[in-house]
């Protein structure tokens, strides 16, 4: 047999030993790391499933369907101009603004296997487009944590223009480089396009959720088990976004927010690292960008306060029951329509029924 490496036995001793040292952890404090997953479960049905599910249908689909390819070529010129950037690679930029955390990695990774855009490309995109989607900023931060609509939509303005700001300046950083770029030539039906991207979005959220109920049960066993409080506050903050920003609310400075959800967590770091190691662009990089856009966002969030302030409550006065005319909004109603349009309108008549 053939002897294992030094670094290799190292490496798979390290493991060795974390795998018993989780293990006897959970062993220790089973009632804390259930309801660490019960937290975990709580915050994927109630805010992430509901916040990032429907934006990731839609940008794989407008992938699959052609429709990135379509906006690329009529909005080449503006991108390449701008940013340097293909119209393709320049329009998941923006899809990644309002997709949620990984719509925008996820699409640079995929399309680059595709060779639609460069490895330079790619990178960029890694590095500017990892970003909470407004349905998280605006109304899980702004409306409910902090009660103020208007101070939501300054933090996610802060977060976006900081993410248009480090694709624009990485042109330099990342030169172009000189890989060619193939168009796809076949056609994908509308119903096969959806069919597939519900179920890519399927896998892709069900990943999303088990990275949080990891993280969710051991930030609650270090949390419960750390004598010092800030350095329980310090654990959420920099491990996950959402009880991140559940704690730091609490200052009501949507500055400091914007921090949080610009760093994003080590839990979307998993999330999205798949993606990133896709595209070829080194760790180290990527999470100096994420630190760099938290810094930014957080400087850009306090100059919008500054020119439009706005109020913000300390203690919610209550709940109250909103009465709507649809069940869900009209526009998700809409979207069921067109779905079920799609799929009688593409339906192959010519094809014999046994």
């Amino acid at each position: 047999m053939k002897k294992l490496k030094p670094d290799k036995n190292l490496k798979i001793f390290f493991a060795l030993i974390l795998s018993v040292l989780f293990a006897c952890v959970l062993i220790k404090y089973p009632s804390l790391s259930s309801e660490g997953i019960l937290k975990g479960l709580g915050l994927s049905a109630g805010t992430m499933v509901p916040s990032l599910f429907p934006f990731i249908v839609v940008s794989t689909f407008a992938a699959n369907s052609g429709a990135v390819d379509f906006l690329g070529r009529k909005t080449d010129n503006f991108f390449r101009k701008t940013f340097k950037l293909s119209g393709t690679a320049g329009s998941i930029v923006f899809f990644g603004l309002f997709g949620g955390f990984p719509v925008g990695c996820s699409m640079a990774s995929n399309l680059y296997s595709q060779n639609k855009i460069t490895s330079s490309e790619a990178k960029r995109i890694a590095l500017s487009s990892v970003n909470a989607g407004p349905a998280f900023v605006i109304g899980a931060v702004g409306t409910m944590m902090l009660s103020s609509f208007r101070a939501g939509v300054i933090t996610f303005v802060s977060l976006s223009l900081s993410s248009l700001i480090i694709a624009f300046i990485t042109k330099w950083i990342l030169p172009s480089d000189t890989e060619t770029e193939k168009s796809s030539t076949s056609e994908v039906s509308l119903s096969d396009a959806l069919v597939s991207s519900v179920y890519s979005s399927s896998k892709t959220m069900f990943l999303i959720c088990a990275w949080i109920l990891v993280f969710s049960c051991f930030i609650n066993i270090l949390t419960s088990t750390a004598e010092n409080e800030k350095l329980s506050g310090l654990i959420k903050i920099f491990a996950e976004v959402s009880q991140g920003c559940e704690q730091i609310s609490e200052t009501k400075n949507p500055a400091h927010l914007a921090f949080v959800i610009g760093w994003s967590g080590l839990c979307v770091h998993c999330q999205v690292l798949p993606h990133v190691i896709k595209t070829g662009l080194k760790i180290r990089y990527f999470l100096c960008s994420r630190l760099f856009h938290a810094c930014l966002s957080s400087l850009i969030c306090a100059g919008f306060l500054k020119m439009f302030p706005c109020d913000i409550s300390v203690f919610s006065t209550g709940t109250s029951a909103i009465v709507r005319t649809f069940a869900v909004s009209a526009p998700a109603a809409a979207g069921l329509l067109l779905m079920c349009a799609i799929f009688i309108l593409d339906l192959d008549t010519r094809r014999k029924m046994c």
